[in-house]
C-alpha cells in the first residue's frame, strides 16, 4: 500500500480516467494509457509498474474494461508513441509538456486539486537570521532539495537571474538531493544545510507536524501557483467519450465508493480542468528564464 500512495501523480489520472469512462460501457474496449516516471520523482520505477500492473488489474477487474498501461523512462519516446496513436490518454510533467507541445498536438486539459488548490507553490527556506543577507547572502552555501524538482529549480534559477546572481549550480557552494521534501526541510533545521526548495504543502506539513520548523525557518523566496503534472487525450480520441471521463473525474467518481477510495487514497479533493491562468504562470516563467538566459 506504500508503494500505490507514493505512485500519486500518473496514477491517479489513470485510474480516475479508467474508472470514469469504463463505469458506464456497455462492452470492453481497450485503453492505452502512458506517463512518465519524471512524474514520479520519490519512487522506484520498477515499483511504480508492478503497483501500477496490480492496480489496473484490480480497477479493470471491478469494472469491466482492458486497460493497458506504459511506464516511460523517457518523455521522449513517450511523445513519439503517443503521436503514432498507441496511447490514447498521457499524463506528463509541465514542463516536459511544453518543450513537447509542438509534437503533441494535444492540449493540457486535466489537473489535480489538492488543499483546495489547483497549483503547487514552492518555497525558498532559510534560517530566519540568514533572512536578512537575501539571496546573495547564499553564495558558496548549502541547498537542500528534493531530486528531480525541475520546476522548482526552474523557478529559483529565473529569481536568482532576475536578481543578476548566477544560476543554483554555480551559486551553491553544493546542492544536496533529497528522496523527501521533508528531508531537505530537516536538513536546513538541524543546521546541515542553508537553504532548501520545498513546496508550500510540504512546508505546511512540517510546521504542523513541529511548530518550532515554522519559528525556526523563514520564506526567502515564494513563487506563484504552478500547475505541476496535466493529462490529456490524445486529438483523435472520440469526443463522447472523452466528456464522459472528463465529467466522471469532475464529480461523478464520487458517488461510487471506489471513487471515494481513489480520492482518500491520493489526498486530493477532486480532479478539474486546468485553469488557463494556472497553466500560464508556468509558460510565463518558462519565458522569463530564456529570456534572462539571452542576456547573460
Amino acid at each position: 500500500m506504500k508503494t500505490i500512495k507514493r505512485v500519486c501523480l500518473a496514477a491517479l489520472l489513470v485510474g480516475l480516467f479508467s474508472f470514469s469512462i469504463f463505469a458506464h460501457a456497455e462492452d470492453k474496449p481497450r485503453l492505452f494509457v502512458g506517463y512518465s516516471v519524471r512524474g514520479m520523482a520519490d519512487v522506484d520505477p520498477k515499483d511504480a509498474e508492478a503497483a501500477l500492473r496490480v492496480w489496473s488489474q484490480e480497477i479493470g477487474y471491478r469494472f469491466g474494461f482492458d486497460l493497458v498501461t506504459q511506464l516511460y523512462d523517457s518523455s521522449d519516446r513517450l511523445a513519439r508513441d503517443f503521436q503514432d496513436r498507441k496511447l490514447d490518454f498521457v499524463t506528463l510533467p509541465v514542463l516536459d509538456y511544453l518543450r513537447l507541445a509542438p509534437v503533441l498536438n494535444a492540449r493540457p486539459e486535466l489537473g489535480m486539486v489538492r488543499d483546495n488548490s489547483p497549483t503547487t507553490k514552492y518555497l525558498l527556506l532559510v534560517p530566519r537570521p540568514a533572512a536578512k543577507d537575501g539571496l546573495a547572502g547564499l553564495k558558496n552555501q548549502r541547498l537542500a532539495v528534493m531530486h528531480h524538482n525541475q520546476l522548482g529549480r526552474l523557478f529559483l534559477n529565473t529569481e536568482l537571474l532576475k536578481a543578476g546572481l548566477p544560476e543554483s549550480d554555480r551559486l551553491f557552494g553544493s546542492v544536496q538531493e533529497k528522496s523527501k521534501e521533508s528531508q531537505a526541510v530537516l536538513a536546513v533545521f538541524f543546521g546541515q544545510a542553508d537553504a532548501c526548495l520545498v513546496s508550500d504543502k510540504a512546508f505546511k506539513t512540517m510546521e504542523e507536524l513541529n511548530p518550532q520548523v515554522g519559528k525556526k525557518l523563514q520564506i526567502l523566496l515564494e513563487s506563484p501557483g504552478f500547475v505541476d503534472v496535466v493529462g490529456f487525450f490524445h486529438p483523435d480520441y472520440p469526443k463522447v467519450h472523452k466528456e464522459t471521463a472528463i465529467g466522471g473525474m469532475r464529480g461523478d467518481i464520487k458517488e461510487f465508493e471506489r471513487g471515494r477510495q481513489i480520492m482518500i487514497l491520493f489526498n486530493v479533493d477532486r480532479v478539474d480542468r486546468i485553469r488557463e491562468e494556472d497553466f500560464n504562470a508556468v509558460k510565463k516563467m518558462v519565458s522569463d528564464y530564456d529570456r534572462l538566459k539571452r542576456k547573460k
